[in-house]
């Protein structure tokens, strides 16, 4: 069965999720494919996304209305591990696009990396 909402399609089978894929339909998500750098494994080169496209998702994720509670749980430990191990963050991309994701989410992202930062816990 396919849940469809506006940034994601879940493939659920038997009740259980089995993926959820990504639609480049929001304005955040429009901008986040075209933030990335490219890496290469082996011969090949990869697009991954950069660190603060990375958070945006994760925080659009944990505020997101189509995401199972636990699930958001995940994703917020998911952005408290990214912050504690990238001390360069910049702050202004992320800004940008947590206002994308919804009005006044540019600042609600940045105070979730300050509160990372001084060790409090995330309140979403």
């Amino acid at each position: 069965m396919v849940e469809k909402h506006l940034d994601v399609w879940r493939l659920n089978l038997e009740g259980k999720t089995l993926i959820d894929l990504m639609l480049n339909r929001s304005p955040l998500y429009k901008r986040v494919f075209t933030e990335f750098v490219e890496i290469r494994v082996g011969r090949r080169k990869m697009k991954v996304p950069k660190l603060e496209a990375a958070l945006a998702m994760k925080f659009a994720a944990m505020t997101g209305h189509y995401r199972k509670e636990v699930k958001s749980y995940y994703d917020a430990g998911d952005f408290a591990g990214m912050v504690k191990k990238n001390k360069n963050i910049d702050l202004d991309l992320l800004r940008q696009l947590g206002e994308l994701n919804y009005s006044g989410g540019g600042d609600e992202v940045v105070k979730y990396i300050d509160d990372v930062r001084a060790g409090r816990r995330l309140e979403y």
